[in-house]
């Protein structure tokens, strides 16, 4: 409905659009002339609107402010600075910041309900309540993870490989993923969610947490035995580390069998810590590939796949007591499900563009850092105190 007048407490106002669904108004745009700055759509109009006819937002979804030229969409909640580029209907197309293309990306009718039944969530923020909408990638690739489980028995429960970039959001993409399967898959689940380090895990946890998803508990696994008594149990999410797949190869010849359920679904994050050279097949936590913890399947997440070059594959495979795990080995890994690199990253301004630093130091000055320090660690070689001293004076200059 264009120009639908609202009476508030004591306005009248009339928002450029207002999209209804059964009546409920789910979508909100505001137009400015293409030669009127984007910002202005925010600070002069939706603000105001805020404050003037409240009630107007408290169905709706999200909001999409455009000048023609540009194109931005966000929630009720968003500073201007959050609100996002919405470019792409579908994975495979040139993105398009147009207007046209927002809408048909976001408001056709089965993307909108999806949107607003699987990508919508509310975070508590110390008693504020924050409203977070799934951006572009994050929507895409999840679908598409979403469509590529519909083929499980031709991918042998190997879900593929989600390539996000840092600072894409891939905790939310998680989240929203997550959440997805529970609405959408038949059965009751339980996602185990293994991670690299505690500050990470705490970090994944508090996310699942503050948006409901996570009401229980006690859920991050202290050890394999704690773990395997978590995945007996029926929890809808595990958090654990992946040292906790690590075989102590003094003491152990073949992996243990961590659960006997088949409705786990393994999601293995910064999963690049899966991959290298071993010189043994139970090394470097492959026990997340394992047939002894058994998933309906494996996902693994990742910003910087860890691949070798052919040559050097070659060679590694040519040693008879190396084994080498390589992320483009689709029997261990899948297919790469859904791609960001981080030049698309930079290109939609997640991430700011990056610059190499070359530092030289000496040995006084290796000296003159090791003096000053009340305190250095046994060991410490003297490429690993030089390589200490040029990081001090990077974050100096």
């Amino acid at each position: 409905v264009r120009q639908f007048e609202v009476q508030g407490e004591l306005y009248l106002r009339r928002p450029d659009i207002v999209g209804f669904i059964n009546g409920i108004p789910l979508v909100f745009l505001e137009l400015k002339a293409h030669h009127r700055e984007l910002r202005h759509a925010y600070d002069d109009n939706l603000k105001d609107y805020k404050d003037t006819i409240p009630h107007l937002f408290n169905t709706n979804g999200f909001i999409i402010l455009s000048n023609g030229l540009n194109t931005n969409i966000g929630t009720i909640t968003s500073p201007y600075k959050f609100f996002h580029e919405w470019k792409r209907i579908n994975e495979d197309e040139v993105g398009k910041i147009t207007l046209d293309t927002t809408i048909r990306g976001t408001c056709s009718k089965d993307k909108l309900m999806d949107l607003f039944e699987n990508f919508i969530a509310f975070e508590d923020a110390g008693g504020d309540i924050i409203k977070i909408l799934a951006k572009n990638h994050q929507y895409l690739g999840v679908n598409k993870v979403i469509d590529n489980a519909k083929s499980l028995e031709d991918l042998k429960g190997k879900l593929g490989v989600f390539w996000h970039t840092q600072g894409s959001g891939k905790s939310y993409s998680m989240l929203f993923l997550s959440e997805k399967i529970h609405r959408k898959f038949e059965g009751s689940f339980t996602i185990l969610i293994v991670l690299d380090r505690s500050e990470l895990e705490t970090q994944i946890y508090n996310t699942f947490t503050a948006v409901g998803a996570v009401k229980e508990q006690n859920l991050l696994a202290k050890n394999r035995d704690d773990l395997k008594r978590l995945l007996k149990e029926n929890h809808r999410y595990v958090f654990t580390l992946i040292h906790k797949f690590s075989v102590n190869l003094k003491e152990e010849t073949d992996y243990p069998l961590l659960n006997e359920r088949k409705d786990i679904i393994v999601i293995s994050d910064e999963a690049h810590r899966t991959a290298g050279v071993s010189k043994s097949e139970l090394g470097l936590f492959n026990l997340v590939h394992s047939k002894d913890l058994k998933a309906k399947f494996r996902l693994f997440q990742t910003a910087s796949p860890k691949v070798f070059k052919d040559d050097l594959l070659e060679i590694v495979e040519s040693e008879s007591d190396v084994f080498s795990f390589d992320m483009n080995n689709e029997k261990l890994y899948g297919r790469i499900v859904y791609e960001m690199t981080l030049g698309e990253a930079i290109e939609k301004k997640m991430l700011c563009d990056f610059r190499i630093v070359a530092i030289g130091v000496n040995d006084e000055e290796v000296a003159e850092h090791l003096n000053k320090r009340t305190y250095v660690a046994d060991g410490v070689s003297a490429d690993e105190a030089a390589a200490a001293v040029a990081i001090e004076e990077i974050f100096n200059k």
